[in-house]
């Protein structure tokens, strides 16, 4: 008790009333949200699963990060700043895991959700997770699993918003957006990516049509991310 007053006392030496009482309120929106959709739905998404359980293959696996799921309440917050219309753009969700993010987008008003998980295990328990989220709405939009690797996938050619909860390393980074860039020569469109825990900040910040939007990349207050834009269009 009294050390974990004693770390009180510096927070709010450090942060003053104001940003203490913040990160309270915060915690308090996490610990709520994390667990309501699988609450609501029945579905599976805050067990973790490390990479050598997620039966994957390919010369990527040696890139590629554990399964943890999104934080919820920080993602919806996050997405929910992009400048653009929902219902206009497609939702891509590169190392989506077990689906938990295309059921918030579906949420928010996406018409068009694709998720891309090259772990065979977790692509099964998102198929799962969806078929529960839909028989939960009747008005679920076009939600598409795709087993693949993310380095590999050929994005559609409507408006974009391409999601990532740092599923993998810059070595696969790369590859995404050299393969984005290519898409967006061959038929130029608005493109918004959402990096949540953005470890590779760096090499968005150096790719040359991409610009930062916005970069929080402190944990002060919610999951570090950085918003980006195609600058071409």
């Amino acid at each position: 008790m009294l050390k974990k007053a004693a770390v009180f006392v510096r927070l709010l030496y450090r942060d003053g009333p104001s940003g203490v009482f913040g990160k309270i309120a915060h915690w308090r929106g996490h610990r709520a949200a994390q667990p309501r959709i699988d609450a609501e739905y029945g579905t599976d998404t805050l067990s973790w699963v490390q990479v050598k359980d997620m039966s994957a293959s390919g010369p990527n696996v040696a890139y590629a990060t554990e399964y943890g799921p999104s934080p919820v309440f920080d993602s919806e917050r996050i997405l929910r700043q992009l400048p653009l219309d929902f219902s206009e753009h497609v939702f891509v969700d590169l190392g989506c895991g077990k689906g938990l993010m295309l059921i918030l987008a579906a949420r928010l008003g996406f018409n068009r959700i694709i998720g891309v998980e090259f772990g065979k295990v977790l692509h099964e328990i998102a198929l799962v997770n969806l078929d529960k989220f839909r028989r939960g709405n009747r008005n679920t939009p076009a939600i598409e699993v795709v087993l693949g690797d993310a380095a590999e996938f050929e994005l559609p050619t409507a408006p974009l918003a391409i999601y990532l909860y740092h599923p993998f390393g810059p070595e696969v980074i790369c590859k995404v957006l050299a393969n984005l860039r290519a898409s967006l020569i061959a038929a130029p469109r608005s493109c918004w990516i959402v990096y949540v825990n953005p470890v590779h900040h760096h090499v968005f910040e150096e790719c040359d049509f991409l610009r930062t939007h916005k970069a929080v990349l402190s944990r002060d207050l919610g999951e570090p991310y950085a918003l980006y834009r195609y600058c071409g269009d």
